[in-house]
C-alpha cells in the first residue's frame, strides 16, 4: 500500500490510533505525549482541524496553583485604581450585528475548540452560518444577549 494515495488525515490518525493501542498505562509513547490528549487528538483530525489536533498533542501543561503563581497573577493583573464610570441614560443600545463579521466570526472559531459555558462550538454554528435566516437567527440571538448583559452590567437600576 503506497501512503501517497491514502488522504493525509488517514493516515495521521491511524498512526496516532497504533501509538495508543500499544500504549500501557502510565506510558508515555515517543515525545512524552500522553495517552489521554491522543483521543483528543484523533477526533480533531477526523474533523479536519489538524493544526488544533497537533497543538493538543504538544502543548505545555498549566502551571500548578500555588502561592507564587497567585502572587505572579496579581502582580500582571492588578485591580482598577478606579471603578468604570457608568454611561449616561441616554447611551445607545446595540440595535443590530454585522451578519458578515458575524459569519467570518463563526468560520474563524470552527476550529475544533471545547464549547465554553454555553455548549456551542463554532463548529456546531459553522453549517447555519451558510443559510441567510438561520445566520439573521444568530444575530438576533447575539443581540439579544449583549443587550441584556449591557443592561444588566452597565445601565443603573
Amino acid at each position: 500500500m503506497q501512503l501517497g494515495h491514502l488522504p493525509r488525515n488517514y493516515v495521521l490518525v491511524n498512526l496516532l490510533r497504533s501509538l495508543s493501542i500499544g500504549a500501557h498505562p502510565g506510558h508515555e509513547p515517543t515525545g512524552g505525549t500522553p495517552h489521554s490528549r491522543i483521543p483528543r487528538a484523533v477526533a480533531l483530525i477526523q474533523q479536519g482541524h489538524v493544526a488544533r489536533a497537533t497543538h493538543t498533542l504538544f502543548h505545555k501543561e498549566l502551571s500548578p496553583v500555588t502561592d507564587q503563581t497567585i502572587n505572579e497573577m496579581v502582580k500582571l493583573h492588578p485591580q482598577s485604581s478606579d471603578p468604570v464610570p457608568q454611561l449616561p441614560v441616554d447611551a445607545p443600545s446595540l440595535q443590530q450585528v454585522d451578519l458578515e463579521v458575524l459569519a467570518k466570526m463563526i468560520r474563524k472559531a470552527a476550529n475544533g475548540s471545547s464549547p465554553a459555558g454555553s455548549g456551542w462550538t463554532g463548529d456546531l454554528l459553522r453549517p447555519l452560518v451558510g443559510d441567510k435566516e438561520c445566520l439573521s437567527g444568530i444575530g438576533y440571538l447575539i443581540r439579544d444577549i449583549i443587550s441584556v448583559l449591557f443592561h444588566l452590567l452597565v445601565v443603573p437600576c
